[in-house]
């Protein structure tokens, strides 16, 4: 090819380029489905976590708690798992003796409070269940500071998996460790609403958690 052919088609080529370019300024730039890309955000999160709080391999330790003391199992075997350092009290008067991180809403799930860091392994989940005339500080129905008790039982969050005492799950889920009567058991949220009627609360950290962090 000479150079008076070659000059034709690399001007050719140019007016081409051109005139495509010229096209494509006025085609607009597909929409970004930002719902789409934060749900996939948070799925990647969810995994990473999932991994990190791995609960299938954790050895539980035998924590020995008289029946009924939920909150007493939930705060020593805490201690045991996690070194978490919780003042002691019912399940209704946690609220006063340890800092409070979160509160459940009926839009919320316990899988958003663990992806945006407001659930960890060994913090505790305070709930209630459809029971009536519980008897405290000689009254019935009342919290130590006089309040009707909104917090009949407590679990604590030991992380997430597929192994519960009542099956082997298809999908990994967090899991929640607890005393009911004298029994300990591991289950998800859905297998205690199931089995209890239980309705998560709100969120509890021990003393040594600091708000402001």
């Amino acid at each position: 090819m000479n150079a008076k052919r070659l000059s034709k088609r690399i001007l050719e080529g140019m007016l081409i380029g051109a005139t495509v370019f010229g096209n494509l300024k006025d085609v607009s730039a597909p929409a970004v489905d930002t719902e789409y890309t934060y749900e996939i955000h948070r799925q990647l999160k969810w995994d990473r976590i999932a991994r990190e709080q791995n609960a299938d391999g954790l050895r539980v330790p035998y924590v020995w708690a008289p029946s009924n003391y939920c909150a007493r199992y939930a705060v020593n075997t805490a201690n045991k798992l996690f070194n978490k350092n919780y003042n002691s009290a019912n399940a209704w008067d946690l609220k006063y003796e340890n800092p409070v991180v979160y509160n459940f809403d009926k839009e919320k799930e316990v899988k958003d409070a663990i992806i945006d860091g407001n659930l960890t392994q060994g913090m505790l989940v305070t709930s209630k269940w459809p029971v009536k005339n519980i008897k405290t500080y000689g009254k019935r129905g009342f919290d130590k500071k006089g309040n009707p008790i909104d917090a009949t039982h407590v679990v604590e969050y030991i992380g997430i998996g597929r192994k519960t005492d009542k099956e082997i799950l298809d999908l990994p889920e967090p899991i929640f460790l607890h005393q009911w009567g004298s029994r300990k058991e591991k289950k998800t949220q859905k297998q205690l609403w199931d089995d209890y009627e239980l309705e998560f609360i709100r969120i509890i950290n021990d003393k040594e958690f600091n708000l402001s962090d």
